[in-house]
């Protein structure tokens, strides 16, 4: 259902003169949203005719079973006059004045409940306040809780804020046995008669130097109770120094039974948080790391917990194709943490091979059935049934004319002197500087001058030649 009232003369969405109860068949089923200007759930005395108050002989007012979410813009989120238990459900209220305040006691057993933004206190009762096995969390400009009678916190986890004066606020006793309370305010962080913290993981500050942590009457409910620190806990000054890690001892109550460490005021007292890694690996698409079991653990920075790391991949279950069965790529998992990062593909068979053609491309029979042009690039039998040209490409040599064609001679320009003709000398070149060079296939030194005039007499006699084939 949903109930919104913003008209301010009518103030409220719920108004009960009576007993209310609200019942639903499961938070994730059972959905109110309210909004007013005045109490968004108002539930009030019954009167009579006379306008006395009539008060049943059994009331059990309860929310249950449902999830509500209120926005009140100038009154209490739910204003009851009657006890009140919430069971199984989900509160969420923005409230100008109060969260939740009631004319009796309120009781939460199996909760979520969140109070926000509060003008006033989160939690007011007139008298005690219970939270077993749930979730409370308030931030409030006064008491987180304020009630008058006994505040009881069972296996609860509690979370309080309170901007100006004291986290809870108990006219008689606070005990709180298991879970974790966290209370950090501008007054005392707890204020009482007597206080009992019993297995539970705390953490208390309050942030006026003016003030102590804990505010307690009586440091014992009898002469063989007195108050202490459970566990192990670090202390710390108003400048967040440490003073002192340990476990309790004695003298850390001063005379009006504040907190102190060497006669210096306690301003934070945490309890002392030792990792328990697990053996199990967490992670996400590039890092592993190990969770911390330890109950409470506020650690959220993923990098500084234990086996941090990026992933180290390797590839399995891969598979070759074959001409009978397909292949796998292979899936990519981490080494280290076994996480499966990605999956492989399938890899079609292979096709089979096409019919072999004899002699065809085949390496072991090359050239079968396909006789070879007998010296055809062959190079057993060079230039076999071919008619070679004799002096074709071939070089002539000095004082054989067989090999030239002297009906097609090539005719030289008529001015070029042939290398001799000039009637100069060729000398040569003695005068070249450095080593004498080397054959390099025998090292043997090559003598320059002979080489010299073997050319100028091969040039002579190509001179010879081409006269006579002029003349011709």
């Amino acid at each position: 259902a949903e109930i919104f009232n913003l008209n301010y003369y009518s103030y409220r969405a719920i108004h009960c003169e009576g007993s209310l109860n609200i019942i639903g068949n499961g938070k994730d089923v059972s959905k109110l949203s309210a909004a007013s200007y005045g109490c968004c759930i108002y539930s009030d005395y019954y009167y009579t005719e006379d306008e006395s108050e009539a008060v049943p002989d059994t009331i059990n007012d309860a929310i249950e079973g449902c999830s509500i979410e209120t926005v009140s813009i100038e009154y209490d989120g739910i204003n009851w006059a009657y006890p009140l238990t919430i069971k199984d459900s989900s509160i969420s209220v923005f409230a100008d004045n109060e969260g939740i305040d009631t004319d009796d006691s309120v009781n939460i057993v199996g909760s979520e409940v969140l109070l926000n933004m509060c003008g006033d206190d989160g939690i007011y009762s007139e008298n005690e306040v219970s939270v077993t096995d749930s979730v409370l969390k308030i931030h409030s400009y006064n008491e987180c809780i304020d009630a008058d009678d006994d505040v009881t916190i069972t296996d609860s986890d509690l979370n309080l804020h309170s901007e100006s004066e004291e986290g809870i606020d108990s006219g008689d006793d606070i005990s709180v046995k298991g879970g974790r309370l966290k209370v950090v305010a501008k007054e005392n962080a707890l204020d009482s008669y007597t206080l009992t913290l019993d297995d539970v993981v705390f953490y208390l500050c309050t942030f006026n130097s003016s003030y102590d942590i804990i505010d307690i009457y009586y440091a014992s409910n009898s002469e063989d109770v007195r108050f202490s620190l459970p566990g192990k806990f670090v202390l710390y000054d108003e400048n967040g120094e440490e003073l002192y890690t340990g476990e309790w001892q004695e003298d850390m109550l001063d005379d009006n039974n504040c907190l102190v460490y060497g006669g210096i005021a306690v301003k934070t007292a945490s309890t002392l948080h030792e990792h328990s890694w697990s053996e199990e690996w967490e992670s996400n698409d590039t890092h592993h790391w190990h969770e911390c079991d330890t109950i409470y653990c506020d650690e959220t920075n993923d990098e500084a917990k234990d086996g941090y790391g990026e992933h180290e991949t390797e590839v399995r279950n891969a598979a070759e194709a074959t001409k009978t069965e397909e292949g796998y790529t292979g899936d990519v998992y981490c080494a280290v943490c076994d996480k499966l990062i990605s999956r492989g593909t399938v890899i079609p068979m292979l096709t089979p091979d096409e019919p072999e053609d004899p002699g065809e491309d085949d390496p072991e029979n090359p050239g079968e059935d396909d006789p070879e042009d007998p010296g055809e690039d062959d190079p057993e039998n060079p230039g076999e049934d071919e008619t070679e040209d004799p002096g074709e490409d071939e070089p002539i040599v000095p004082g054989d004319s067989s090999g030239v064609d002297i009906d097609e001679p090539p005719i030289p320009p008529e001015e070029e002197n042939l290398p001799g003709e000039s009637g100069e000398d060729i000398v040569p070149p003695a005068s070249i500087e450095g080593e004498i060079p080397k054959n390099p296939d025998t090292g043997v030194q090559l003598d320059l001058t002979f080489a010299f005039a073997a050319f100028a007499a091969s040039a002579s006699a190509a001179a010879v030649l081409f006269r006579k084939k002029k003349n011709k």
